[in-house]
């Protein structure tokens, strides 16, 4: 997502990892991103903010990812 491109230099600049959320919710294979949870719930309530219920299905997809792995 066009959203996505910018902060990916700067994590770069200041060496630090930066995570796309895209990764989490969306399946290139299939071309298609999740917009609800397993549960129903909404990922977000805007095209930029998590509900709750967002941040936690996609903060365990980070964590299955073994993305918070140092």
């Amino acid at each position: 997502a066009r959203i996505n491109q910018q902060p990916l230099p700067l994590s770069k600049i200041y060496k630090v990892p930066y995570l796309d959320q895209s990764n989490l919710s969306c399946d290139a294979r299939r071309q298609r991103c999740d917009v609800v949870t397993p549960n129903g719930y909404m990922l977000q309530f805007d095209d930029v903010h998590l509900t709750q219920e967002g941040a936690k299905y996609l903060g365990a997809r980070a964590f299955e990812m073994s993305w918070f792995k140092g």
